[in-house]
C-alpha cells in the first residue's frame, strides 16, 4: 500500500511538472527570438555553426549570416534579441556553447548596449533571451538578481506567473510563439530578421548628412560601468576555456556622429586590454557606400543596407580569423543558393517587361529604358528620363495606372475595387529626377495587359497634360 502511494506521489508530480511545463509555453510572449531559437536548432542539427553573432536588435536587422558566410565560407548564426544589454552576451554564449562549438563569437555593441535596464520595458526585453536559457544557470541567476527586484524573480523565470492574465486571449493548441514571417516584407536568415522599407521621408532630412558630421569626443563620465568590464573579462574567460576567438564590432547608426565618441573610444581600449579586434563599421560609410536609404530607422539598418554591413564583416573576419572552409559541404551549399535565390528575388525580383524606345510625354519631355519588375509582390517602374528633364522638376505629376488581363481582374487593389476602376492607379511628384527615375506601386497584378502613364498639374489633376503613353507589349 505505501509503494503504491509513492507510485501515485510520483505519477503525481511528474503530470504536474509537465502541466505547468505546458502552461509555461503557452503563456510564452509571441516575439522574433521564437524564430531565432527555432532556426537555431535547425542550424546545430544539420552543420556545425563556427560563428556566433550576439547582441540586440541593432545586430539582428544589420548582420546576414548568407552574406557573411560568403566571404568567410563558414557557417554563422545571428543571436540578435530586441534589446539585449552588453553584460547579458556571456548568459546567451554560455547558453549557445551546449548546443555548438563556435570558432568565432562576435560581440555587437553601440550606444543602447550599455544603458542602464531601468525601465519595466528594457527589463521585459531581457527576458526575450533569458527564457532561451535554462533556469538551472548560474550565470542566469547572476544576472537576473543584479538586474531585477527580487519580487520580480517569479516572473523572470516563469511566463506563466509573468503573463498570466492573459489568459483569455491565448492560444491553448499550439505552443509556437514566433512571429508570421512575410516574406514581402521581411527578410529572414538565421536569426537575421530585415525589413525592404527605408526610412520614413522626415527622419531622412533630419539625418541627410550623417556622412559628413564628424564625431566629436568630450569629458564624460565612462560609459562601461563595473558590470560591463566584468564581462568582458569573463567573455575572454569562455572563449579561453571554450577554445574560441573573440570580435566586438559596432553596426552603422544614424545617431552615430552625433553621439559622443569617448563610448567608442572606451570600449576600444577595453578590449584592446585582452587582444580582442574591435570593428566599428561607422567609420567605413565611404566604402560601404552606405546611404540615408539603407537605414529603415535612426538606430537600424534595412536589408539593402545590412548586406552592406555584412558584406564589410564578412571580409573583416576573413582577412583576421581562421575559420574552417565549408564550402565543399552541400549542406553549405545548398544554403547558399536557396540565400542567394532569396536574396536576387528580394533585390532584382522578376523583369516582366524591358523597354528601350523613346516615349514622348512631351515634346522636349521623353524617357527610355523603361523597365517593369515584380519584386516582393509589388511592382516596381523603372524610367529613363531625357536630359532636359531636369527643369520640370517640381512642375508636373506622373500617372501610372496598371490594367490586368482579362480574368485577372481580382489581382487589383483593394481601393480599386471599391471604387469600381478596372485598373490600379498611382501618381508621383516628378521631382529630384534620378537616372533610373525608380518608383515602387502597391500593385499585386501580375497579369498585366498595359500600363498607361501620363503627366498632370504638380498642383493636382485637371486633365492630361501633353501626350498618355500606352505601352502593352507585357
Amino acid at each position: 500500500m505505501e509503494f503504491r502511494s509513492r507510485i501515485n506521489s510520483v505519477i503525481f508530480l511528474v503530470l504536474l511538472c509537465a502541466g505547468f511545463w505546458y502552461l509555461d509555453q503557452v503563456f510564452a510572449t509571441e516575439h522574433k527570438f521564437h524564430n531565432t531559437k527555432m532556426a537555431f536548432a535547425r542550424a546545430v542539427d544539420s552543420s556545425d555553426v563556427d560563428v556566433l553573432f550576439i547582441g540586440s536588435s541593432h545586430v539582428f536587422t544589420s548582420t546576414i549570416p548568407g552574406v557573411v558566410d560568403s566571404y568567410t565560407k563558414a557557417n554563422s548564426f545571428n543571436f540578435g534579441s530586441d534589446g539585449l544589454r552588453l553584460e547579458l552576451s556571456s548568459v546567451v554564449v554560455e547558453e549557445a556553447l551546449k548546443k555548438c562549438k563556435p570558432k568565432l563569437v562576435a560581440i555587437e555593441v553601440f550606444r543602447g548596449s550599455v544603458a542602464e535596464i531601468e525601465t519595466d520595458v528594457s527589463k521585459g526585453f531581457q527576458l526575450r533571451a533569458l527564457d532561451f536559457v535554462s533556469n538551472l544557470t548560474y550565470r542566469k541567476l547572476k544576472r537576473v538578481s543584479q538586474i531585477y527586484q527580487p519580487r520580480e524573480y517569479l516572473a523572470v523565470y516563469s511566463s506563466l506567473i509573468r503573463n498570466h492574465k492573459n489568459w483569455p486571449t491565448l492560444n491553448y493548441k499550439s505552443l509556437y510563439r514566433g512571429l508570421e514571417i512575410d516574406p514581402r516584407k521581411n527578410f529572414f536568415d538565421r536569426g537575421y530578421m530585415g525589413v525592404y522599407s527605408s526610412i520614413h521621408d522626415s527622419l531622412a532630412e533630419d539625418f541627410k548628412f550623417f556622412r559628413d558630421v564628424l564625431p566629436q569626443s568630450s569629458k564624460a563620465d565612462p560609459y562601461f560601468r563595473a558590470i560591463h568590464i566584468e564581462e568582458i573579462k569573463y567573455l575572454k574567460e569562455l572563449s579561453e576555456n571554450h577554445d574560441f576567438e573573440l570580435l566586438f564590432y559596432t553596426a552603422p547608426d544614424l545617431w552615430y556622429p552625433w553621439v559622443n565618441k569617448q563610448l567608442y573610444l572606451e570600449l576600444d581600449s577595453l578590449v584592446n586590454q585582452y587582444n580582442i579586434p574591435y570593428l566599428n563599421e561607422n567609420e567605413y560609410y565611404e566604402q560601404m557606400d552606405l546611404k540615408i536609404q539603407d537605414f529603415k530607422d535612426a538606430s537600424h539598418l534595412n536589408f539593402y543596407g545590412a548586406i552592406k554591413s555584412s558584406k564589410l564583416l564578412g571580409d573583416f573576419i576573413y582577412e583576421n580569423f581562421d575559420l574552417p572552409d565549408r564550402s565543399a559541404d552541400s549542406e553549405w551549399q545548398h544554403r547558399q543558393r536557396d540565400f542567394t535565390n532569396r536574396k536576387l528575388q528580394a533585390i532584382e525580383g522578376k523583369l516582366m517587361l524591358r523597354d528601350s524606345a523613346m516615349r514622348y510625354l512631351l515634346p522636349e519631355l521623353s524617357f527610355s529604358n523603361f523597365e517593369v519588375r515584380q519584386i516582393l509582390g509589388r511592382l516596381q517602374f523603372s524610367f529613363y528620363f531625357n536630359d532636359n528633364s531636369s527643369k520640370y522638376n517640381g512642375k508636373y505629376n506622373l500617372g501610372i495606372q496598371v490594367f490586368p488581363k482579362k480574368g485577372y481582374e481580382y489581382q487589383r487593389a483593394l481601393q480599386s475595387k471599391g471604387k469600381n476602376r478596372g485598373f490600379d492607379n498611382f501618381s508621383f511628384e516628378l521631382k529630384n529626377i534620378t537616372r533610373p527615375f525608380v518608383k515602387v506601386l502597391n500593385s499585386e497584378i501580375s497579369q498585366i495587359e498595359r500600363v498607361r502613364i501620363f503627366l498632370f498639374d504638380a498642383n493636382g489633376y485637371n486633365g492630361v497634360i501633353g501626350n498618355p503613353v500606352i505601352i502593352d507589349d507585357f
